[in-house]
């Protein structure tokens, strides 16, 4: 199933990110759009296991002072991917398995015009691994994230 979105926005209130601090313009002195489509597929790769993959190919973009920037969160591409399976003879524990990719943020130098801050971010990614075990009743489970979150790093030559 997906989605198709355009949103066009008015009074937006341009700010900046320098590391933790938020930096707002304090004037309602912009406008942009948000655009893009989500997509998602569910099935059972395993009987009786729901898994699941889903794509979303967004912008976001804001025009201030005539010159159209990306907003700072405009993450262009996130890839989503849920899978899990069960222990042979033992179904009431299940193993699941999820993975995650999205492009970077746009940023720049600190004290740079909000126009020079097109600059992206490394993509984030992320693989989780869990396993679950059903205690009492169908739908209750104990789960266990013996990794809560694995840095996946790969280094492509010449980028993706």
């Amino acid at each position: 199933m997906g989605e198709a979105y355009y949103k066009y926005i008015t009074d937006l209130i341009p700010y900046t990110i320098d590391n933790l601090k938020i930096n707002y313009y304090g004037t309602n002195n912009a406008f942009g759009y948000a655009t893009g489509v989500d997509l998602r597929v569910n099935g059972e790769f395993v009987k009786g296991v729901e898994s699941w993959a889903s794509l979303s190919i967004m912008k976001t973009e804001e025009n201030v002072g005539g010159t159209w920037v990306p907003r700072p969160t405009d993450q262009r591409v996130n890839l989503s991917i849920f899978f899990q399976d069960y222990i042979p003879h033992y179904p009431s524990w299940r193993m699941n398995l999820t993975l995650f990719y999205g492009t970077g943020l746009p940023f720049g130098a600190p004290s740079t015009p909000l126009a020079k801050q097109t600059l992206r971010l490394p993509p984030y990614r992320r693989v989780d691994i869990g396993l679950s075990k059903q205690i009492i009743g169908e739908h209750t489970r104990f789960q266990l994230r013996p990794f809560p979150c694995i840095s996946l790093d790969v280094d492509f030559p010449g980028g993706i």
